[in-house]
């Protein structure tokens, strides 16, 4: 029995190594997380007043242009979009907001819903530490397309994604919203995805992957992901009651299905 003892080890090694062979390729297949999201709010074209367009809509939106997260003495400021309220306000990164419109704040949850209630063109005093010393500041809300922040919002609840917002120059804008209009200034929903993709804008080579880029017009609003997909949409269908999120969930799946779907395959 006991010159059996080595050869029965192995055989047992033996099949572990062969089990282990067999698993390990799924178990060593790569990981599409994280899936990063880049939104582009391009606006209106130059010769429609973007804020006139969103004064008629049903359905108001405010924006600060920060993200934040909570902190042990309030909620940490992480990014300040240029040209946002924020920047405007004086925010800068690491600040930490302890108080907001006279109401103390000490999570990422509280200080979102509060600038979530607060409509566009409110002013709100923030209460400040920056580097230990307070400061109060004086924010105004700003107006955002309500169609861009709902897609972030739900983006941002996605499994594994990464986002953020976005800017480009005035020339950058210019040069993508050729690619977007036709002569006759309608949208180039057909193929605007295959337009932007390659396009060279400056600052990254390429509008591509996860990008999605939102342009408003009178009637219709352009929704693309460079090198995917696009659609335009009826304002009126994405507007007042009918701006819900099952709709803006279908949206999404819509426009950024086939790029996710890829992630996942090919990650």
């Amino acid at each position: 029995m006991s010159g059996m003892v080595p050869s029965m080890t192995r055989q047992l090694q033996t099949l572990l190594l062969l089990v282990c062979l067999t698993v390990s390729p799924p178990a060593l297949a790569g990981d599409p997380c994280p899936i990063s999201f880049v939104f582009f709010d391009l606006k209106a074209p130059p010769w429609l007043d973007h804020a006139q367009l969103l004064d008629a809509l049903e359905s108001k939106d405010s924006w600060v242009g920060i993200s934040f997260v909570s902190g042990k003495d309030g909620v940490r400021v992480r990014r300040v979009s240029n040209d946002s309220p924020a920047a405007r306000a004086g925010l800068l990164v690491k600040d930490v907001i302890t108080a907001a419109g006279g109401k103390t704040v000490r999570s990422h949850d509280v200080l979102a819903d509060l600038f979530r209630k607060a409509a566009p063109g409110t002013r709100m005093k923030l209460d400040v530490l920056r580097a230990g010393t307070k400061r109060s500041l004086n924010l105004t809300m700003g107006a955002q397309d309500p169609v861009v922040g709902a897609l972030i919002d739900h983006a941002s609840k996605q499994e594994c994604a990464r986002v953020r917002r976005a800017n480009l120059t005035a020339e950058q804008v210019t040069s993508i919203q050729k690619a977007l209009f036709s002569k006759a200034r309608r949208f180039r929903c057909k193929d605007a995805h295959r337009a932007l993709r390659g396009l060279k804008y400056g600052g990254r080579d390429t509008l591509e992957g996860g990008d999605l880029v939102v342009v408003r017009g009178s009637k219709r609003l352009l929704v693309t992901n460079p090198g995917w997909r696009t659609t335009c949409l009826k304002t009126a269908d994405f507007d007042g009651a009918r701006l819900t999120d099952k709709a803006i969930a279908r949206l999404f799946r819509k426009v950024t299905g086939a790029f996710v779907a890829d992630r996942h395959a090919n990650p």
